[in-house]
């Protein structure tokens, strides 16, 4: 049967089956000893063995295992565009949010990496919510914005990075300087 899965975060085991050689109407039944796996590997093995009131008139050839392995989830990860975030000396807290494609109803977890024009990394967010402010990290400027996802489960076969555009506040540094001049007199 099947040795090779791919992840889906469900208990996978291969199915044995008795294919030939028994004699119609005995009792025999194949039993299998293995630690179900769940998570990517490729050297999980299951063994076979025989149970039932007729069992001791059969013999399972010598190679009665089978090794096994599960394969990554292939997944495509995307993140929204963030254009004009304001570069002040408040914070402005922005909201990635990606898309992750071919995962179903699993939901791993997602780091992202942010990357100046140069594609250097400034900045890795564990969470969804990165904050910008005025720092030596963040000035104004086009990041590419990268949504990973770590887990040995799955296969990220491509990324659609995300833009972030940091502009400058002109109206927060205006200064406005009123002088008023008054009038002694000397009564």
């Amino acid at each position: 049967k099947e040795s090779s899965f791919v992840y889906n975060g469900k208990v996978h085991q291969p199915e044995i089956e008795i294919t030939s050689g028994l004699v119609d109407g005995d009792d025999v039944t194949v039993e299998t000893s293995v630690a179900s796996a769940i998570n990517v590997g490729n050297n999980y093995s299951v063994s076979a063995s025989l149970t039932g009131e007729d069992s001791n008139n059969y013999k399972l050839p010598e190679n009665n295992s089978l090794t096994y392995e599960i394969t990554p989830l292939e997944i495509t990860t995307s993140v929204e565009n963030h254009t004009n975030v304001m570069y002040t000396r408040r914070k402005n807290n922005i909201t990635f949010v990606s898309t992750l494609t071919g995962n179903g109803e699993l939901n791993p977890e997602v780091k992202y990496e942010i990357r100046n024009s140069n594609e250097e990394i400034v900045a890795t967010v564990q969470d969804k919510v990165v904050t910008v402010k005025n720092e030596e990290k963040f000035v104004v400027g086009t990041y590419n914005v990268y949504a990973l996802v770590e887990s040995g489960n799955y296969l990220v076969t491509d990324y659609t990075s995300g833009i972030l555009n940091i502009v400058n506040d002109s109206d927060y540094y205006k200064v406005v300087i009123t002088f008023s001049t008054g009038k002694t007199s000397s009564e």
